[in-house]
Parts: structure tokens; C-alpha cells; sequence
């Protein structure tokens, strides 16, 4: 009710819905309930199962609301409060903890109320709640427009596509000067016609028309075209943009605002490619071209040199997307080779979920156990481990830590990274332990002190006694945060506290290991620890499994393993480490494979506007290459001229290309990993690319000149 949607069948989730105890229900969307094969209305006692608890649907809502959230679709809604029961664990405390980070909060505004009043109310709230928290000052909290829902979709994947939209219209301006190079050479062919009509009365403003005109109809033929296109390679092209290894749900339909701004896009395009030769017909046509023949009626200095100038620029721009595209490709490759601290080659991980088999903490622990037994046991298995956060998976685990005698920077955020997981997982992960020793198993006794505070509270204030003290634990870290907190002393062997103080459980550090890649393949390293899972963490983790081999043959016995294990325990993703880090850095793959369709698409434009020119230049001197042959130029002089005009163009076309992919490059820069944006390479690449293609594309048209008979030229003449 509050986001003014309306169930197309049924009700809406009410404000009883959301309170504790309430019976669980749910809406799902009417895309699902067609799924299942029910048609509408709603049919009473219907339910969905989360988790082998069964929701009462009370609604369905129209395909039209697919959720608040940009590139991320749902189907089912259910009360927050009810996210322990759907999430099948019942000790999942996120709705009552005041560190939950999870939660949107969205309201309706009260019409004539501003977001500036909004936020002086939100500021106010907050000025009363931050001392309860201790905190030294207020959050600064504001409202903001919710019109286009909570945006989920990475910031990198926008800058990406924003970089790229810009490249597409920069191969839409390549193709535009094509059309135009191809509408002068129409047009010079046409000069006795064009002239004729001018001699007939037709005036020079029906004659712009007339060019005008033709350039509409193919740039209209090619919009309606293209929005076909579009459409296939939308979907296709989407396939790349993964938000945590998942698939964005976005609408790529073609409505009516695509198909006016692709319209408004051809008639631009069409104005744009006519508007040369256009000009050009206005100022050239004269009657003299009937007298002559046409010949050489529109072949003026001022054709070859826009003609010339629109080659040069095709050449420029394409060049400047190769470099661009080069660059990107060397920045893939240095990401998928960077260095993370990990056999990255050699690693299967297996994703597993014992809390939504309703398994209690400590059957869930045993369960971690006994899968590490198995798997280990599997021919070709080096090592097996289990882990709360997988690998250069974006997101992570943080906690707030206290080193004594360390004095923090005034901004330095001691919140660091860390990773709950079992003895082997350094061995599995292949990562070097450098100091000390690995975390061995778990002591039993740890649990010991938490529940003889328990009895000792149960036996009365007076048996009680003072809270004991939190357990002792052990912790490995990383080769940052021992230089960072312990810079002259060995890490191992000293103590810090999870908390921002004494009171928080001790870490006694046992072992020190090398920096390995913890959220992304970018990162620099950065201070981090190992602490052992504990059995609330077996929830829901993942297995590590290091394999002698080929993980291609060993993945289905690792799978076959688990399930033989707990049958009721999903797993819900099987992936190899390699496969990770490519699902890590799909930004980066995702402007590289776009960059370089759209570099390849315009330097095929390029080299089929230079094949056209040179062929036409051919043409219209079929006459000069006869008097030439007839004068004793040879077949290879002939081609030679024919090649030094298409080189001459090429190049002039490269240095201003040079350029302009030193500009290009400034923009993406942030992006590049391992490589410098002036990259000898990479413009060396582009510019043997197109010293190529121009080759290619005047080949043709030498041969040709070369194989002129002087006799036949002469006679037709």
C-alpha cells in the first residue's frame, strides 16, 4: 500500500501481517502464479513453501511490479517480520539487532511535505538516538527520491556502460561518414542527371531533398533494422552484467520511448550523412557536366578533399576504439593473472546451506565435519576445508577489532576484514603460512565457559558470581596487519580483541600467513584474519577442496559426495576458483567484450569506406591509369599509387587517432589494471590493426587499376 500497488487478486501484506506471531503469509507476482499453471483469481488456501514452512498467499500482483530494486526481480513478498521462518533459521536475530545493514526504509510523502523537511526530521530523530549508542557524533541521515526504486546494480557496471554508450555513438559517427563518403560517390556518378534536372528547372533546394531524402530511407531501413537487432543482442549483451555472480534482471523491451529515440537517432543520422554531399552537389553541379559527359562533372578538389576528410576521420575514431579496446583486453588478462594468494587453479568450491535443511548449530557442525571427512577422501583431493566467506566474492565479513598499545589514526577504520573457517582451509586454499602455525582444531572446551555462566545465572544472583570472562581464541593474520599493529615485534604470540576495547573476546595470534585477495582482484592488500568457524557459521558456508587434477572430472564426485552426506542439504552453487575470479572481475570482461565488438565494428566500417573510395578513385582515373600503362608504368607502380593514397589517409588518420585514444584513455583509466594508458603495446597493436585493414581494403581496388587496359580506357573515352 505504501509504493501504491495494487493486487490484482486478493489483498495486500497488512500492518497485522507484520507483527510477531502473526500467521506467515505472502503475494507473489502474477508472473509465478501463471508459472505454476493457476489462473486467476486467487484460489483460497493456496501456499508457498520456504523452507518447509508453508505461507498462506494472500495476493498476486500484476508483471508490472517486479520489486524496488533496479536489476534484481522478485516474485514472492513476504512479512519482514516472518524472515526468521522463510529463512529457516530460528535463531536469525537481524530484525532485533540495532547492527542490522540489510534494511530499506521507504515511506510515502505527505503531499506539500519537501525531502528538506524530510531530512531535518530524520537529522532530529538521530540527534536523540546517537548518545544511546555512544557515539561521538550524529549520522548524517537524509531523504531522497524513491521514483526509480533502490538501486542495486554495481556503480562500475554503470560508469562501464556510460563509457560504452558513448564508444556506440562514436561507431554510429563512423557509419555516418561512411554513408556520406558513399552518397558523394552516388552523387558524382549522378552528375549528369543532377545536372539535367537542374537544366529542366528543378531547383537546388529540390536537388538537397532529393539527397536528403535517400539518406532517410536507408538510415529508416537501417533504424527498423537495427531495433530488431537490438533486440536479440540486448539480450545476449545482458547476459555478461552479473551482480554476485548472478544474472540483472533488467526490462529490455522495446516501448515507445526506444523507438522515438531511435527514430529521432536515423533522422539525425540521415541529416548528418547527407549534409556533405549535399552541399557539395549544391556548389558543383553545372550544366557543363551534360556537355562532357559527366566526366569529372563533381570530381573537384573540394569532393576529394571531404571525402578524403571524412576517411581520415573514420580512421581517427576507429583507432582511438581499438586502443581503447587493446587496453581493456590487456587489463582482462592481467586481472585474470594477478596474483590472489591462492592456488587459483586447483580449487573447487562448493556452496552448501544446512540452515535451510532446518539443521540445528550443532547438527550443522557435525555435518561440516563429517562433508570434509568424505570429500577428503576422494582420489585426487589434496586438502578440504570449510569457510564462512568464499573468496574475491565482493562482499565479505568485517568486525571491529582493539589492538592494545596500538594508537589509531584519527580516521583509520579499525573495522577490518576476517573469515571464520576450520583447520585446513590454508592448505586447501593453498595460501603460505609464514610464522607460527596454523589454526589447529577447535578445543570442545570453548563452549565451556558461555554455559557454566549460563548455570551459574540459572542458580540465582547470589551463585552467580561476577560474568566470567570471554574464552580465549586463536587467530591467524595477515602479513598487512601484522606490519600494521605489531611493526616492530613478531605477530605471533600477541593479542588483540574483537571489539573496540578490552572487553571483547581475546585473539591470541598462533599463526602469520601471506596477504591473499579477499574481496576483489583489484584490492591492495589489506589487514585481515582467521579465526575458527564456529557452529553457528556452519549454516550456511562453503566447502574449499583443493584437487590433484583436473576439477573438471573431480566436481561431480565432490557433488555426489555432499549430497550422498545430507540429501536435505541444497547446494547452491558449485563453482572452481578460476571460475570466481571471472565471475569477480565481470565489470572488466563485460567492457571488454563490448569495447572490442564496438572497435571491431568500426574499423570494419572504416575499411569499408576506404575498399569504396579507393574503388571509386579507380574509376573515375580509369582514363589517367590508361595513359599511364600506355606511357610504360608498370602493374606494380600502378598498385603502388593506388596504396600510397590509401596509406597516405591511414596515416593521417593515426596521428589524429593518437589523439584523440590519449583523451579516450583519460577516461578510462580508472579501469585499466596493470597496464599504463599510454601502452606501447596496446597503440602499436591499433596502429598495425588498421595499417592492416587499410591494406586490405585497397587491395582489391589496386589489383583492379593494375589489370586496366590503356587500349579499352582510351577507346571508351
Amino acid at each position: 500500500t505504501t509504493l501504491g500497488v495494487r493486487t490484482i487478486s486478493g489483498r495486500p501484506i497488512g500492518d497485522d501481517d507484520d507483527k510477531p506471531g502473526r500467521p506467515p503469509v505472502a503475494v507473489v507476482s502474477e508472473r509465478l502464479w501463471r508459472a505454476w499453471g493457476r489462473s486467476l483469481p486467487l484460489e483460497s488456501g493456496a501456499t508457498v513453501v520456504f523452507n518447509n514452512a508453508p505461507f498462506a498467499i494472500v495476493g498476486i500482483v500484476p508483471n508490472t511490479f517486479s520489486g524496488v530494486e533496479i536489476g534484481r526481480r522478485a516474485d514472492v513478498w513476504v512479512p519482514v517480520v516472518q524472515r526468521a521462518i522463510a529463512t529457516g533459521n530460528p535463531t536469525d536475530a537481524a530484525i532485533s539487532s540495532r547492527r542490522t545493514s540489510w534494511l530499506t526504509v521507504m515511506g510515502r510523502r505527505r503531499p506539500g511535505t519537501s525531502h528538506a523537511a524530510l531530512t531535518s526530521d530524520l537529522m532530529r530523530i538521530e540527534q536523540g538516538l546517537y548518545p544511546k549508542w555512544e557515539r561521538a557524533e550524529p549520522r548524517r541521515l537524509y531523504a531522497g527520491p524513491g521514483s526509480h526504486g533502490d538501486f542495486t546494480v554495481p556503480e562500475s557496471v554503470v560508469s562501464t556502460l556510460q563509457a560504452l554508450l558513448i564508444a556506440t555513438f562514436v561507431v554510429l559517427l563512423v557509419a555516418c561518414a561512411n554513408v556520406a563518403n558513399l552518397l558523394m560517390a552516388r552523387a558524382a556518378d549522378r552528375s549528369r542527371e543532377l545536372a539535367l534536372r537542374l537544366a529542366l528547372g528543378a531547383g537546388r533546394w529540390r536537388l538537397f531533398r532529393l539527397i536528403v531524402a535517400e539518406a532517410v530511407l536507408l538510415c529508416v531501413g537501417s533504424a527498423i533494422l537495427g531495433l530488431g537487432l537490438a533486440s536479440a543482442g540486448a539480450t545476449a549483451a545482458s547476459r555478461l552484467m552479473l551482480r554476485f555472480g548472478e544474472p540483472v534482471a533488467l526490462d529490455l523491451s522495446i516501448d515507445w520511448r526506444l523507438a522515438l529515440f531511435v527514430s529521432g537517432l536515423a533522422l539525425a543520422s540521415a541529416l548528418l550523412s547527407s549534409l556533405a554531399p549535399a552541399v557539395h552537389v549544391l556548389r558543383s553541379t553545372r550544366l557543363a557536366a551534360m556537355a562532357d559527359g559527366g566526366r569529372g562533372g563533381t570530381a573537384t578538389r573540394l569532393a576529394g578533399l571531404l571525402r578524403s576528410g571524412m576517411l581520415v576521420g573514420q580512421f581517427a575514431l576507429s583507432l582511438a576504439l581499438v586502443v581503447s579496446a587493446l587496453l581493456l583486453v590487456r587489463t582482462v588478462g592481467n586481472l585474470r593473472n594477478a596474483p590472489t594468494g591462492f592456488a587459483t587453479n586447483e580449487v573447487a568450491l562448493l556452496a552448501v546451506a544446512p540452515g535451510a535443511a532446518q539443521f540445528s548449530e550443532s547438527r550443522a557442525d557435525a555435518y561440516v565435519t563429517e562433508g570434509i571427512d568424505r570429500l577428503s577422501a576422494i582420489p585426487g583431493v589434496r586438502a578440504a576445508a570449510f569457510a564462512r566467506v568464499r573468496p574475491v566474492n565482493t562482499g565479505g565479513s568485517r568486525m571491529t577489532i582493539h589492538v592494545s598499545g596500538y594508537a589509531p589514526q584519527p580516521d583509520e577504520d579499525m573495522e577490518i576484514n576476517y573469515n571464520s573457517v576450520t583447520s585446513a582451509y590454508f592448505e586447501a586454499m593453498g595460501i603460505r603460512l609464514l610464522d607460527g602455525a596454523a589454526l589447529r582444531a577447535r578445543p570442545v572446551a570453548a563452549a565451556a565457559p558461555a554455559a557454566s555462566q549460563a548455570a551459574a545465572t540459572a542458580a540465582g544472583p547470589q551463585a552467580a558470581g561476577p560474568p566470567a570472562p570471554p574464552p580465549l581464541i586463536e587467530g591467524v593474520v595477515n602479513e598487512t596487519m601484522a606490519r600494521r599493529y605489531w611493526p616492530n615485534a613478531r605477530a605471533v604470540g600477541q593479542r588483540f580483541y574483537l571489539g573496540d576495547d578490552t572487553t571483547g573476546q581475546p585473539v591470541e595470534v598462533v599463526g602469520m600467513v601471506a596477504d591473499a585477495k579477499y574481496r576483489e582482484v583489484r584490492e591492495e592488500p589489506r589487514p585481515s584474519f582467521y579465526v575458527h568457524m564456529s557452529p553457528r557459521h556452519a549454516l550456511d558456508g562453503v566447502f574449499h577442496v583443493r584437487v590433484a587434477g583436473a576439477l573438471s572430472t573431480t566436481m561431480p564426485a565432490l557433488r555426489r559426495a555432499l549430497v550422498d552426506l545430507a540429501p536435505s542439504v541444497p547446494i547452491t552453487q558449485t563453482r572452481t576458483l578460476r571460475n570466481q575470479i571471472d565471475v569477480n572481475i565481470t565489470d572488466d570482461r563485460l567492457a571488454m567484450t563490448i569495447g572490442a565488438v564496438l572497435a571491431g565494428a568500426a574499423i570494419f566500417l572504416a575499411g569499408v569506406g576506404l575498399f569504396s573510395a579507393m574503388a571509386h578513385m579507380v574509376g573515375q582515373r580509369t582514363r589517367e591509369i590508361g595513359v599511364r600503362v600506355a606511357l610504360g608504368a608498370t602493374a606494380l607502380g600502378i598498385q603502388g599509387l593506388v596504396f600510397r593514397q590509401a596509406l597516405s589517409i591511414t596515416l593521417l588518420g593515426a596521428a589524429i587517432g593518437f589523439g584523440l585514444a590519449m583523451w579516450a584513455t583519460s577516461v578510462t583509466a580508472s579501469r585499466l589494471y596493470g597496464v599504463d594508458r599510454f601502452d606501447v603495446v596496446s597503440f602499436g597493436g591499433a596502429a598495425l590493426v588498421l595499417a592492416a585493414v587499410a591494406l586490405g581494403a585497397a587491395l582489391i581496388p589496386a589489383r583492379r587499376a593494375s589489370r586496366v587496359d590503356p587500349v579499352d580506357a582510351l577507346r571508351r573515352d
